[in-house]
């Protein structure tokens, strides 16, 4: 089992840096795969992970950072919970 909040501090430092863009594709497959089993508490809290680091950058890592919340709000998230963030980006 993928450790959820693990995965999206790893999403979370990839975006915020200068990773290559190759790595990043295997770095979302793991938040996605770690968000199908994780409780609540831990999908509300990558969420709002994912958000807090979304207001703090811009360029690429904020695209994969909505791209990721667009993602997991696909898969059944609380849109409530991803919108400030994108709202306010």
């Amino acid at each position: 089992m993928i450790d959820l909040p693990r995965a999206v501090d790893g999403l979370v430092a990839a975006a915020t840096s200068q990773v290559d863009p190759r790595t990043l594709k295997g770095i979302v497959e793991k938040v996605l795969d770690g968000f199908e089993g994780a409780p609540e508490a831990e999908q509300n809290g990558a969420l709002r992970s994912i958000g807090r680091a979304l207001g703090r950058v811009d360029g690429r890592g904020a695209q994969i950072l909505s791209l990721a919340l667009g993602a997991l709000v696909e898969g059944g998230a609380s849109p409530e919970l991803a919108w400030p963030a994108v709202e306010s980006d």
